[in-house]
């Protein structure tokens, strides 16, 4: 399977702030539930490399999803070197999976999720054609 171009969990990943707010548990939980029942797109910037990049990918390749289970992995992946750091023992995606709320996106994930160029795209905005 070839590479995603545009990858919200390599965002979340490469991003220090992110990694800092993941040691918060209510964060945590936000971002699970943001990450699951939800599409992501990547906002191109404006620029005119980012007008012509737009015209070169659809919106489509640059939509994002996950499954729960990957949200949970993510997740959990975020937080073990906090958790390491702490001395605290290390989560599983199973400690994320299906804690509620899953879908909801709070304006705080909506605001940090912004800042890495991503947009939620809830599915009842899907069309097929």
């Amino acid at each position: 399977m070839p590479e995603q171009k545009y990858d919200l969990e390599k965002d979340l990943h490469n991003d220090a702030h992110i990694k800092r707010l993941m040691e918060d548990d209510t964060f945590a939980k936000e971002v699970y539930s943001a990450l699951c029942n939800m599409r992501w797109v990547k906002v191109l910037p404006t620029s005119p490399d980012g007008l012509v990049q737009a015209l070169i990918d659809s919106e489509e390749e640059r939509i994002w999803s996950c499954s729960w289970r990957s949200a949970g992995r993510i997740v959990a992946d975020l937080r073990k070197m906090y958790l390491i750091k702490c001395d605290k023992e290390v989560e599983g995606y199973v400690d994320w999976y299906c804690i509620g709320n899953e879908g909801h996106v709070t304006p705080r994930i909506e605001h940090e999720f912004r800042q890495l160029g991503w947009e939620s795209l809830p599915w009842e905005n899907y069309i097929c054609v």
